[in-house]
């Protein structure tokens, strides 16, 4: 059985409309590694191989499925990505930026 943050933390009040992630939040993460690992290994729909639950796109005008395939099975690149968690109602935009830039 996968176990969620929210399985540690108890529930104050219940969830409200007004619950849940700003639009203006970010995030840095800064790695030290010169390539990053394909996306699917960091997201996937069943959680595979220590994933995160969820699904993963890159933000880009070309979408037929061989580029996407193609996107998500190597190391991700500098680049927009979409992320999604299983139900789709939380959605967060993910830029890969160089440590030059």
């Amino acid at each position: 059985m996968r176990r969620r943050l929210k399985d540690f933390l108890p529930s104050g009040k219940a969830k409200t409309p007004g619950f849940g992630i700003s639009q203006g939040f970010y995030y840095t993460v800064l790695a030290d590694a010169p390539t990053l690992p394909p996306l699917l290994t960091v997201i996937n729909p069943k959680g595979d191989g220590g994933a995160v639950e969820g699904f993963a796109l890159p933000w880009s005008r070309n979408q037929d499925k061989a580029h996407v395939a193609q996107v998500l099975s190597q190391p991700m690149i500098r680049g927009t990505y979409l992320l999604t968690s299983p139900d789709r109602k939380t959605a967060l935009m993910m830029k890969v930026l160089s440590k030059e830039e």
